[in-house]
């Protein structure tokens, strides 16, 4: 089982320096258009600008310390995340890879509170399951 929780930012004008300074946190991971990738087994070239943070949470913990060491994050960095917003694509993301029948349970729970936090800020909600083979 590994599950993730992340922040991300997209299609946005400014510099990726410009966003960590205004969030006071440098992301997990960034690009801008033109980088150079490996997405799969092919090479591709990024399109667009993106800033992301991944919860600082092991992937092996439950789903619900990575979603809630998140919103906190954006309850904290709210004000910020607005303004970047109002120029920019937000996604709050989460994405769960399992490999065994046991891990096939899969929930997440997002209170009242959680959810006036994403979509107060315009934050919109990906979730990706994937129900991997075995090694």
């Amino acid at each position: 089982m590994k599950n993730r929780v992340y922040s991300k930012l997209h299609d946005f004008a400014c510099s990726v320096d410009d966003i960590s300074i205004l969030l006071d946190t440098y992301p997990t991971i960034s690009w801008i258009e033109g980088d150079s990738a490996q997405v799969g087994k092919a090479p591709t070239i990024r399109v667009g600008r993106t800033w992301q943070l991944v919860a600082n949470v092991d992937e092996d913990r439950p789903l619900s310390e990575h979603i809630d060491v998140m919103i906190n994050f954006i309850r904290l960095k709210r004000d910020s995340l607005s303004k970047v917003l109002e120029s920019a694509y937000g996604e709050f993301t989460i994405v769960c890879m399992y490999r065994s029948k046991a891990d096939f349970n899969f929930g997440a729970y997002f209170d009242q509170k959680s959810l006036n936090i994403l979509s107060g800020i315009g934050l919109n909600l990906d979730i990706d399951v994937y129900f991997l083979p075995k090694n």
